[in-house]
């Protein structure tokens, strides 16, 4: 396979749920009395839940605090996480693939650890990872290489035997400027931007099925 620990993203790589995400930071804010500008979800693509949380705060003088505003998305996102989300298509013999090969794996997502857990519980995946690491543990959002670098600490890997998952260009980008290598994985809510993270990443493939 080329790499002795892998290191993937959850959302729009793992499982398909960057639908959601289109929608509920602009659903929360009505919740609580806003109006949303309508290129939200274009200003939130590469912030993760914190920063969309200060971003509220400055943008719209949202009166609760981060931590508040973390926790409200979180309740309206747990149904979706825990019953509804799927994984996508060829992933689980993927995983199992990398498994039989000795292949030490970690999760690095922005989203927190507790809609990452259900998720991963619902589909029966959550054995695989040595792991999971928040960009709220990491204390940095994915514009920073802190969660990978934290990820590798959690599987004992080298950079260079190590890959990383990524759908989305910042994220992937970050990782390659840090000096790993990146597979970067198709996802429709990257819309515009497949030729650039075909161009930056190693290797880009349209589902996990191609890598079987």
């Amino acid at each position: 396979m080329g790499f002795k620990g892998a290191i993937f993203d959850m959302d729009g790589t793992l499982i398909d749920s960057m639908p959601i995400w289109k929608t509920i930071c602009a659903d929360y804010l009505k919740s609580i009395g806003y109006i949303p500008e309508d290129n939200l979800y274009k200003q939130l693509i590469s912030m993760d839940l914190l920063e969309a949380g200060e971003y509220f705060r400055e943008r719209y003088g949202v009166k609760q605090s981060v931590d508040e505003i973390c926790r409200g998305i979180n309740s309206m996102l747990m149904d979706f996480y825990s019953n509804r989300v799927k994984t996508k298509p060829g992933l689980h013999r993927y995983l199992e693939k990398l498994r039989q090969g000795g292949v030490k794996l970690c999760v690095a997502t922005a989203t927190d650890r507790v809609l990452a857990e259900a998720a991963f519980k619902n589909n029966g995946i959550l054995e695989y990872f040595e792991g999971i690491i928040t960009c709220g543990e990491a204390g940095a959002g994915k514009s920073s290489p802190d969660i990978y670098i934290k990820a590798l600490d959690i599987i004992g890997t080298e950079k260079a035997d190590t890959m990383i998952f990524e759908d989305a260009l910042h994220a992937a980008w970050t990782a390659k400027k840090a000096g790993f290598r990146v597979t970067g994985i198709y996802d429709a809510a990257a819309e515009g931007q497949h030729e650039q993270i075909k161009m930056l990443c190693d290797r880009y493939v349209s589902s996990w099925e191609d890598l079987l």
